[in-house]
């Protein structure tokens, strides 16, 4: 069994990104622009294989760090508090040359039936809640993702 440091002793972090596309091709230039809540950055190139969204910066449970989110809505505000640690992520589906958004969060129910700490996507005026399933939801350009209160766009 692989054992987690000790408190106080260094932790080794390590970044992956999938170097799989032609020698010369041009790098997808999709990104997420954060527009409602403070976040650890106001955008974000989607570069990597899977983009982890989320109120933390790293997320621990008892056995120790499970996921580290890309994009933070960090600070304590009224609007990052409707934010859970592990949200959703964006993941780029190669084969179809699409991102899709997937939410990775337990619905919880406030009394008047509403979620609390939802995610959707307004796109064209239109409000689509974003459920989990194992296919995700698959972005447009210039879709709004509510992470609950907080709100980025997607860029392509």
């Amino acid at each position: 069994m692989r054992e987690l440091p000790a408190p106080g002793e260094q932790w080794v972090w390590v970044a992956v990104e999938s170097q799989d596309r032609p020698e010369g091709a041009p790098r997808r230039s999709a990104r997420l622009i954060v527009v409602e809540g403070k976040a650890n950055q106001t955008e974000i190139a989607l570069s990597k294989a899977r983009t982890n969204i989320g109120r933390t910066v790293d997320v621990y449970r008892s056995e120790g760090m499970i996921r580290r989110n890309d994009l933070a809505f960090t600070e304590d505000t009224e609007i990052n508090r409707t934010v859970s640690r592990e949200h959703a992520h964006i993941v780029y589906d190669k084969a179809a040359g699409e991102y899709r958004l997937f939410n990775d969060r337990w619905y919880q129910r406030d009394p008047g039936g509403a979620p609390a700490c939802g995610i959707w996507i307004v796109r064209d005026g239109l409000s689509q809640e974003v459920h989990r399933t194992a296919r995700g939801t698959k972005l447009e350009p210039g879709d709004e993702i509510h992470f609950g209160k907080a709100v980025a766009r997607f860029l392509k």
